[in-house]
Formats: structure tokens, sequence, C-alpha cells
């Protein structure tokens, strides 16, 4: 049997007895088999037996070559502010290197905040790596990036736009949509939160816009962030190395992962951390859109999911509407307000069979959603970057911490059930009613899903 197989489906979790032993990761490496099966099952034991969920570890552990690591302490942040403050603060205390890997790195004011917080440690001899994607990126002042170039950061564009900077029309479509923030190596943070003016303000207390910012609007930002300090940072850390790798063309920019690995991390954090990560152009498989087929597959109590760009597969959609007929609570969060447009219409064109079958659905009011979150069984949990369509699976270099352990999801339950405390739900007798420019648009948008 070859257990780093490369479709899902060739072993289903109906075949446990087909599916490896989870194995357990620390920082020094593989954790003996009788001391991880007993984490384990303590980890899925108590206070609700979890222990359904085993074969969705078992099973991600054949579709990814990231490990499921223990010892994490995780911090789940809310919205930009306190995101930022929390990533400013770190790199403030940077002693060896700080690797920045983001979709959007706006030359506003929240950019410079961040360039004059990696320029000051830069004049304190810290090495500073900074991957942005060119097209998320593209409003920003080339002069932005040249003043932290000249300080010393190595910098790397990621798959350039503009032909005359060695732009490929044909790469266009593959962005880099990952957003990692990586200091010392022992310390990663990863989520949805690009570097912009967009979160200047929190979801909760939302401050009017000034003119030219990418996105107008008269809302906050909701989106969701996450602090990891652990032994799951060592695959954040390869994970940026390898991506570096991938592209630099001087063989003095290679970068050794041997540099970056801390061995010497101590954390006694309780849950458990795999990162599943998708690369763009990998159209056989991606192992975030496995990793949650297969969550949903299995859940017995409830599917949570907050997402910003929901334009789900058919597979998708009945693997959702069977978890209702099973007896699970499904419900999601999803935005009332948008950046998107197509996006949102394209989604609320599945509202009418969704709800139909049972499952409840949320729109957030006066804020604009942007998190791409869920929590299965108050267990299995993710927060990162994919949002829940085929481009984040197919085309995007995406990143998630896909988290198992009660006391986290029990945070992101509590998280959610605040977030549909402010919203509105849809109801069905009333969506049903909805003016026929609405159904046209939805219907519109539902066949252009494929060019989001």
């Amino acid at each position: 049997l070859e257990f780093r197989c490369r479709s899902p489906a060739q072993i289903p979790l109906s075949e446990p007895q087909y599916l490896p032993p989870v194995e357990l990761f620390d920082h020094i490496g593989k954790v003996a088999p009788e001391i991880a099966s007993n984490l384990l099952d303590r980890v899925l034991g108590s206070p609700l037996d979890s222990r359904h969920m085993l074969p969705v570890l078992q099973h991600a552990q054949l579709i990814s070559q990231s490990h499921l690591f223990v010892n994490n302490k995780l911090a789940l942040l809310v919205d930009g502010p306190e995101t930022y403050d929390a990533m400013l603060e770190t790199i403030g205390k940077a002693e060896s290197h700080i690797h920045l890997e983001t979709y959007v790195f706006a030359s506003d004011s929240v950019g410079r905040r961040f360039r004059d917080a990696l320029l000051e440690r830069l004049a304190h001899g810290i090495e500073v790596k900074l991957i942005y994607d060119s097209f998320g990126s593209f409003t920003s002042d080339p002069d932005f990036f040249q003043d932290l170039s000249e300080a010393g950061a190595d910098i790397l564009e990621w798959n350039p736009v503009n032909p005359l900077a060695g732009g490929n029309p044909v790469k266009l479509p593959f962005r880099n949509h990952r957003k990692l923030l990586i200091v010392d190596g022992d310390t990663a943070f990863t989520g949805g939160i690009n570097i912009t003016e967009d979160y200047s303000s929190s979801s909760s207390n939302p401050l009017p816009f000034s003119s030219g910012k990418r996105h107008e609007s008269r809302y906050g930002w909701r989106d969701t962030h996450l602090r990891i300090d652990g032994s799951a940072v060592l695959e954040f850390q390869k994970m940026f190395i390898d991506t570096w790798n991938s592209k630099v063309e001087k063989e003095r920019q290679i970068l050794d992962p041997s540099r970056y690995i801390d061995q010497d991390m101590g954390y006694e954090g309780k849950q458990l951390v795999r990162v599943m990560a998708s690369e763009g152009g990998d159209l056989e498989l991606s192992e975030v859109r496995a990793s949650y087929l297969d969550a949903i597959t299995a859940a017995e109590r409830n599917i949570w999911i907050t997402q910003a760009y929901f334009i789900p597969d058919n597979t998708f959609l009945e693997a959702l509407k069977a978890a209702v007929k099973r007896g699970v609570d499904v419900r999601l969060l999803l935005p009332g307000t948008s950046d998107s447009g197509l996006a949102i219409n394209a989604a609320r064109a599945h509202y009418s069979d969704l709800l139909r079958a049972g499952v409840q659905i949320w729109e957030t009011e006066e804020t604009v959603l942007h998190a791409k979150t869920a929590v299965v069984d108050n267990v299995w949990s993710t927060v990162g970057s994919s949002n829940l369509d085929s481009l984040s699976f197919f085309y995007n270099n995406e990143i998630n911490a896909i988290v198992i352990g009660q006391s986290f999801g029990k945070a992101m339950a509590e998280r959610f059930l605040a977030d549909i405390e402010i919203s509105e739900q849809v109801q069905l007798d009333t969506w049903q009613r909805r003016p026929l420019i609405e159904k046209t648009k939805q219907f519109l948008s539902r066949t252009l899903k494929l060019i989001l």
C-alpha cells in the first residue's frame, strides 16, 4: 500500500483499517508511537468523545507532505488592529530573522508601519526576506519596496504582472494568496489578513475609509488570523523556504533550511497542528479541499464555516447536504457585503438549494467579511488564506493551519456564535421572494464562477 497516494478517493474514510496509524512530531522528530497514541486519545477523547475524527487525521497523513505537530500554543486574533499589533510587536523583538509572505503589501499607512518596523530590525542586523504577490500589491509604490531593498532586505515579487519586469502572461492566474509571517523560526502568524488600510478598523468598531484606498467602504473588515508558538512553526518555516527557493534565480539566494530551524524550542502547548498548503497549478489534488471534505464527511455534531468567497463545487455542496441528513448542525456565515460583487452573487446562487436541504445560512451586516475559517465537532478547526473556490484550491498558493484540539475548537465555536449573533439569518421563504433582478445576477455570476 502506497501511503502517500495522490488521490484522496483511493482510500475512503469508511475503510479505516487501510489507513496508517497517525504519526505525531515535535521539534526534534517523530514522537514514539505509544506516546502518540495516548496523546491522541486524550485530545480526541475528552471532554467530548471525538475519536470518530481519527480517520480524518489518518487520511490527512496520506494526502499531505506536512506532519501533525504537538506542543503548540495558539492565539486566535480577530480583525486587523489586534492582528497588526501582535505581528508588529513580534517583529520588533526579532533576534535572528523575519520571513514575510503576503498577497497584499500596500504602500499606505498600515504598510508603512510594517515597512518601518522591518527597517528598524534591518538596522540592527536582522535578516529580512519578503515575498509579495505582484497582482495583489499592484497598486503599491515601487519605491516603497526599494526602501527595504536598499536597507538590505531580500525581496521576491511573485509572478510579476508587468511584462517589462519579467512578467509571464501564462502565469497571471497563479497568484500567491498566502499570509505568513515567521520570526526567529519559533513564532508564526497565518490567516486571512493582508497588510493594508482596509483592516484599519475592526468589524466591531468600523471607521470611514478615506479616498484612495483599494476598496472604498464605510464598513470595517472582519477577518481572522492565528499566532502559533511551537513545533508546527518548523513546517511553516520549511514552506516559506521551499517557496523562496522555487523562485530565486541566483544560486547565492538559495536558502539552507538548517539556518532557520530552531531545534531548541520547548513549548508546552496542548494543540496539534498540521499545515495544509496548495501550490498554484496542481490540478490533481488540493490538500485544503480534501481536508475540508474529510472533516465534513466525518462530522457528527456540527459544521460551522465562515467564508468570504463561497463558490463550492458540487461534491462540496453534496457533502454539506449529506451531513444535514445525518443530523449534523450545518451553518454557514457568509458576506452580506463584499469587495467582490461577482463572488457574493455566485455564492448566493447556491442558497435556495442549501436552505431547502436544511443548511442554515447567515450573512454579515455592516462589515466586509474576509475570514476563511471552520470548526467541525468543536475539535477540528482551520484558519488560513484559502477560500472555498477553485482559484484557491487549484490556482493560488494558499496556506491553512489545521488545528486538532477541543479547547481551541471551543474558542472557534464561541467566535462563530458571536459573529452570527450580529448577523442576519437567511430564511428560505423570504429568500425565494427576492426580486427577479437579484436572481438574474446570481444566475449569471454562477456561470462565471470558474474565472472568479
